[in-house]
């Protein structure tokens, strides 16, 4: 790994891919029911899943974008649980994360409209297109649903 490439896991969910620095992902884990969520909570939020002893909010990558759900294969979906300042949330992933190494100029945004609620920007990969997910406005609105008991 050079100066000009980052290390990044490659997440895919059903109708899209997110890519994540490594350095924000606390730990993948296999697929679990989750605590369901508060009464009013919006529908992206799965509910709470448990990672070393916190519990953390879950959220459906498919409801937030408007995308179709799609039923999770629980033998191959994954729970990817991200840190975003102080905050941890977890994102239920299609499979197994790719880890991949992703050059710095691959990460120009490649948004011919605004990216979707959720999404810092859009970029083009040699193979695909990725989304790149707003960790601290998703820590930040997870933060915002919690103190208003939602």
């Amino acid at each position: 790994m050079d100066a000009e490439s980052l290390s990044c896991l490659l997440i895919g969910v059903h109708g899209a891919r997110l890519l994540v620095p490594c350095g924000a992902v606390v730990e993948v884990l296999p697929c679990v029911a989750p605590q369901p969520p508060a009464a009013g909570a919006p529908p992206w939020l799965l509910g709470t899943v448990l990672c070393q002893g916190r519990s953390v909010p879950l959220i459906g990558v498919e409801r937030l974008l408007g995308l179709a759900d799609a039923p999770a294969d629980a033998a191959r979906a994954r729970i990817v649980v991200l840190a975003s300042d102080a905050r941890q949330l977890a994102l239920l992933a299609a499979g197994v994360p790719q880890l991949i190494a992703v050059e710095r100029r691959w990460l120009a945004a490649d948004d011919a409209e605004p990216p979707p609620p959720g999404v810092l920007r859009r970029v083009r990969l040699p193979e695909t297109t990725a989304l790149i997910p707003d960790l601290a406005a998703l820590a930040a609105e997870l933060e915002r649903l919690a103190s208003a008991g939602g």
